[in-house]
């Protein structure tokens, strides 16, 4: 049920990419549309949580980008990144990072480009090295 609304947080965010709304409105407008069992806690304190963080999260992830600029990646694989960087620093969740990095290279190899998986797994490693605490080991 996780990675079902794992993927659901991720069109989420990436419709409020697309259409330049909030998290919050492209939510409803989802849920609207495509009703569905879904890990409502989760997803809801994702979307919020995203929403809570998206400046620090997408500086987190600029910062982390090799030879690349942030306005340069793509919606999808953003959007992605975007999930994946929550997973890893915010969400109170315990989701080991290398469980969160698993998941959205699984989301970018289903949403994303042939080389979307490898770019979000780089990336995600190269944030994951930044957390400030151990996660048991796990990451």
């Amino acid at each position: 049920m996780r990675r079902k609304t794992r993927e659901k947080v991720f069109q989420v965010l990436y419709m409020s990419d697309m259409l330049d709304i909030t998290a919050d409105e492209a939510s409803k407008i989802f849920l609207t549309c495509f009703p569905g069992e879904l890990d409502m806690e989760f997803f809801e304190g994702a979307l919020e949580g995203f929403s809570s963080h998206k400046e620090e999260i997408d500086v987190i992830i600029a910062e982390s980008l090799k030879n690349w600029k942030f306005e340069r990646v793509s919606i999808v694989d953003k959007s992605i990144l975007r999930l994946g960087t929550y997973e890893i620093f915010f969400s109170h969740a315990t989701v080991p990072s290398a469980v969160a990095i698993n998941e959205a290279v699984e989301l970018a190899k289903k949403f994303g480009t042939d080389e979307s998986g490898a770019f979000v797994n780089g990336v995600l490693d190269a944030i994951r090295k930044k957390t400030i605490y151990d996660d048991g080991g796990n990451g």
